[in-house]
């Protein structure tokens, strides 16, 4: 089963969130690369309705829209009961 967790991160965030992993149950928690993604990426997420995808182009000057969040793989293991 796949999961997606959809939040602001930055790299110094990335043990932390593994840190949360390990204290909910998962195991072999790996962090992996990031990179950063644009406006037009957004869109291939559920969690950026069409009105947010509005809001950031008006919003965030155009400079910007080519790295408006990051993308972070994390890979864990949660042991079943």
């Amino acid at each position: 089963m796949r999961t997606f967790l959809a939040c602001p991160p930055t790299v110094s965030n990335e043990p932390h969130f593994a840190e949360k992993l390990q204290r909910g149950g998962f195991e072999n928690v790996w962090v992996g690369g990031n990179r950063s993604f644009e406006i037009a990426e957004a869109n291939l997420i559920p969690l950026f309705t069409p009105e947010v995808i509005a809001l950031m182009r008006r919003t965030i000057p155009a400079e910007h829209h080519d790295r408006i969040g990051t993308a972070v793989i994390i890979k864990a293991v949660k042991p079943r009961p």
